[in-house]
């Protein structure tokens, strides 16, 4: 068994005297299991399994301010010494919109010299909530930029709030969350869908990192609590999702994006352009294992855009329209309302580990990757399915 690097050294005070019960933690650990020493009477600390590679050490100590290193860790690794400034004050108020206490809020450090060392070590460390004034103090912080993460339960969250120790309080606004109400009917006939499901979910910054809540719709209403609004300085918008559900033998979901705000009216329509799209997904002839669920794995559905490829400096490539579906247990499966354009399909079948083992992948089954092109229609709109034929999985293990 190969053992891990041992990094050892010693932590002191900005006078040279050591620093007993300091806690270091290497890399972003997020308050997982992983080791974090505590300097002894003379300041010694000692990791015993270290992963060899580039990462960082942080160290916290109360009544000093934290410190952080970038490190190369190797076999011939020498001692890590740490000497601790003398630790700064920063204050926060953090009200509501008329200017209210708010109390019990979280104000969490999170990015710090490009890293993310103190979000998840510093539980029980650094303080973290406002008390019955709505007020948050850390008295031994560091003199440089630390972008905190201020939320409460019913709260929007207000992210990378920079801020530096200064004799002046921050104020901090926060903001109630948003209720989002709707009705969702069928685009020929006007009468409300009845059984449907809204999936609210943040996009943050330009990739593709969502968090997703959900909310069943009753008589073709429904009503979504604790909604956040685009937030300032980010790239945030609502995307909410529809989909089709009961026992309809196709399922069909489109994701729309909408920046929501206070007092806002938005109609969408989703449906009532494009055309079906049919298929089955087989096994490679010869092949007699049997599926029990083709829907165990991954499937992706998206429309191409155009200059899809290429990256542009400065300006982020707009998200792709994309569509989900749910395959039969006969291996077909429809898709409805597909524009026209371009398609990538991939779909990949797993087998459960275990019988009741839903989240758990077993052994690939197969894989199927194939692109199609969808023709302008007249008026947009064609009820005729377009089939894909038999698609087969190509062989796993």
């Amino acid at each position: 068994m190969q053992h891990g690097v041992v990094v050892t050294g010693t932590v002191t005070a900005s006078d040279g005297s050591p620093v007993e019960g300091a806690m270091l933690v290497m890399g972003e650990q997020f308050g997982g299991n992983a080791p974090k020493p505590i300097t002894n009477g003379e300041g010694r600390y000692r990791f015993t399994n270290a992963k060899p590679g580039q990462t960082e050490i942080t160290v916290l100590a109360e009544g000093h301010a934290p410190e952080m290193r970038v490190l190369e860790v190797g076999p011939n690794i020498s001692p890590l010494d740490f000497q601790l400034k003398d630790g700064k004050t920063i204050r926060v108020r953090v009200v509501d919109k008329d200017g209210k206490p708010i109390v019990g809020a979280s104000v969490v450090p999170d990015t710090w010299r490009g890293a993310r060392t103190l979000v998840g070590n510093s539980s029980g460390v650094i303080p973290r909530l406002t008390d019955n004034e709505g007020r948050f103090e850390w008295t031994w912080a560091p003199g440089d930029e630390i972008q905190y993460d201020i939320y409460t339960k019913n709260h929007m969250r207000v992210r990378e709030q920079a801020m530096v120790p200064r004799d002046e309080e921050y104020v901090v606004t926060m903001y109630r969350m948003l209720k989002v109400s709707g009705r969702v009917v069928d685009a020929k006939t006007k009468e409300p869908i009845k059984s449907f499901r809204v999936v609210p979910g943040i996009q943050w910054g330009e990739g593709n990192n969502r968090s997703w809540s959900r909310s069943d719709v009753k008589e073709g209403k429904f009503v979504l609590e604790r909604v956040p609004p685009d937030m300032i300085g980010t790239v945030a918008q609502q995307v909410i999702q529809w989909r089709r559900g009961g026992t309809m033998s196709s399922s069909h979901t489109q994701g729309k994006p909408i920046s929501t705000f206070a007092g806002d009216t938005i109609r969408l329509t989703l449906g009532g352009v494009g055309r079906p799209v049919i298929g089955r997904f087989v096994l490679p002839e010869g092949d007699d294992r049997e599926v029990d669920d083709w829907n165990f794995g991954h499937k992706m559905l998206q429309l191409q855009l155009p200059g899809d490829d290429v990256d542009i400096p400065g300006i982020p490539r707009p998200r792709k329209p994309w569509y989900s579906f749910r395959i039969q247990k006969d291996g077909t499966f429809r898709v409805e309302d597909l524009p026209e354009g371009e398609f990538e399909l991939q779909v990949h079948v797993y087998k459960p580990r275990t019988a009741d083992g839903r989240w758990d992948r077993g052994d690939l089954i197969g894989s199927h990757h194939q692109q199609f092109k969808i023709d302008a229609m007249p008026g947009g709109r064609s009820d005729e399915p377009f089939d894909l034929g038999d698609l087969e999985l190509s062989k796993g293990r």
